[in-house]
């Protein structure tokens, strides 16, 4: 008979800290972003284990499809990579998950639900509250600004390849991972 298994994390893929020391986790095979205090007490911060969709709600009504990159700002107002779903949603310090933007598969520039990413696998914020993505299938780094303006500010959507350069002249093969700021970046 085989033994039940009970699994705390699975296949987490990404984690960010707080001002205050707290630790987030995309868990993303759980669809649920994780919470762990200075204390060590581990929680589900929003989404539902085991349930993947593409919800806006409070705290473990919200749901996610395969998060993975999060990242946290200086007021505490975590951002996701939403993967599957194709957008970066937003989760304040009062639970609330919202879609900061993108709405479907694609590549487009634009202010928030008219901006669109491709499988959108890493995230960061820098001292201004502006967000980077690292957009997966794209091969692009994006900047989601304050406002929820989005542009695209290194590599060409769809164009696969490894290149210095500036702008559009940079090419990425498929980027995951952005790290805690975004400061190397040059706008």
């Amino acid at each position: 008979m085989a033994r039940a298994r009970t699994r705390l994390f699975w296949a987490p893929s990404s984690v960010a800290v707080d001002r205050q020391g707290n630790v987030y986790v995309s868990d993303t095979d759980n669809h649920t972003i994780r919470k762990i205090t200075t204390n060590a007490v581990v929680s589900t911060w929003a989404g539902h284990a085991g349930i993947a969709g593409s919800t806006d709600a409070t705290g473990t009504n919200a749901l996610f499809h395969y998060p993975a990159g999060v990242a946290v700002d200086s007021a505490g107002t975590a951002y996701v990579a939403d993967t599957d779903n194709n957008v970066i949603r937003k989760i304040t310090t009062n639970d609330v998950v919202s879609t900061l933007a993108g709405v479907a598969e694609g590549s487009a520039d634009g202010t928030g639900a008219s901006a669109r990413f491709w499988r959108p696998a890493g995230a960061a914020v820098d001292k201004s509250g502006n967000v980077f993505v690292a957009d997966y299938y794209n091969c692009t780094i994006r900047q989601i600004r304050t406002d929820s303006a989005v542009s695209t500010i290194a590599g060409q959507a769809g164009i696969i390849g490894s290149a210095d350069g500036t702008n559009g002249t940079a090419l990425f093969y498929y980027p995951l991972i952005l790290r805690r700021t975004a400061r190397a970046i040059s706008l």
